[in-house]
Formats: structure tokens, C-alpha cells, sequence
């Protein structure tokens, strides 16, 4: 008889790493662009950062989806309306 081995399946969030209104993952850095709010210069007080046209209650509920789903990873993903990149790079920095 085989043996099943539990495996341990981490949230691509445990990467996440919040300093204020940024936030980094792996290498890159991220400052959140909130719907209505004045544009961002992402180099403005601090490293150079990509814009992430996202509230943090977005990416909270990103966050929940993707702990209740830990076996969830996708294969593609597709955005719709990419301003500045910044969750483009975001998506393959959490999946990476």
C-alpha cells in the first residue's frame, strides 16, 4: 500500500510584504493607485515602483479568494484595461 504524504500549500499573498501604501513582492515594489485619487509618480519618496491600480480591499479579497482555493493556480491570466502595468507585473510576481 501506498503512502500519501501531506503537502502544504502556501498563499502566493505570504509573498506580500506591506510598507504603507506599497507593498513588495519578491524584487519588485508596488504603489497603490486608489480609484479618484491624484496620479502617482511610482519613483516619488522612495525606490522606483510600479503604479498598481488597485484599493487594498481589492487585493484583500484577492487574498481571501486565493486562501480559501490554496490548491489554485492558475495557468493564464487576462486583465482587462492595464494602466501603467502595474498589475500585470503584480499577477506574475505573485504566481512566479
Amino acid at each position: 500500500m501506498s503512502e500519501r504524504r501531506a503537502t502544504h500549500v502556501t498563499s502566493p499573498f505570504a509573498r506580500v510584504a506591506w510598507q504603507g501604501d506599497r507593498l513588495r513582492v519578491g524584487g519588485a515594489c508596488f504603489v497603490i493607485q486608489e480609484f479618484g485619487a491624484a496620479d502617482l509618480e511610482p519613483a516619488v519618496g522612495g525606490d522606483p515602483c510600479f503604479v498598481l491600480y488597485k484599493s487594498r480591499h481589492i487585493l484583500d479579497l484577492y487574498e481571501r479568494f486565493l486562501n480559501s482555493t490554496p490548491e489554485y493556480r492558475p495557468v493564464r491570466i487576462f486583465e482587462i484595461g492595464i494602466w501603467k502595468a502595474g498589475g500585470a507585473v503584480f499577477f506574475t510576481e505573485i504566481f512566479d
